[in-house]
């Protein structure tokens, strides 16, 4: 009985002295958290410039890193997007566009770039022939609605 009084009391002693050390680590944490988004904002052009070379290299080693293979394609998949800029994929050794490439993803792009639109059957070449014209529809399908919702408008103003 004494025994478990004098754990109980000793046990929250210790909690109590952890706690206030526990309260300064994560103020500690918080401050550094708001300097960098800080930072962040003051140096963004900086930011980006570093962060596309950051995914320049990783596209580079796509296919040699399961992990980072995984990283790449959950990032293509969440933004829609197809690398950093439209040629990216023919520095990776495995995609690039040349004729002595005997890889069979040569002059195409990873299955994660391919885009599922509603209601659509995804037929995904992997080429970034068919990428681009994809994107040439959907900037070609904006501006029909555009003209569309534009009509509207003009008419029922009439």
């Amino acid at each position: 009985m004494m025994g478990s009084l004098m754990f109980t009391i000793t046990f929250g002693g210790c909690f109590g002295a952890l706690r206030n050390m526990f309260v300064g680590i994560v103020l500690a944490i918080l401050l550094l958290q708001i300097t960098a988004g800080v930072l962040g904002l003051l140096f963004s052009e900086k930011v980006q410039e570093r962060t596309e070379q950051l995914m320049m290299k990783a596209i580079v080693r796509y296919r040699d890193d399961q992990d980072l293979e995984n990283v790449i394609d959950f990032v293509q998949k969440k933004f829609k997007c197809c690398g950093v800029d439209s040629l990216d994929w023919s520095k990776n050794m495995y995609f690039n566009a040349s004729d002595q490439n005997p890889s069979l993803e040569a002059y195409g792009v990873p299955f994660s770039c391919c885009i599922r639109l509603k209601n659509e059957i995804l037929i995904c070449m992997m080429s970034l022939a068919s990428v681009q014209l994809r994107q040439i529809r959907s900037v070609q399908e904006k501006k029909r609605k555009r003209n569309r919702s534009d009509n509207f408008c003009c008419n029922r103003k009439s």
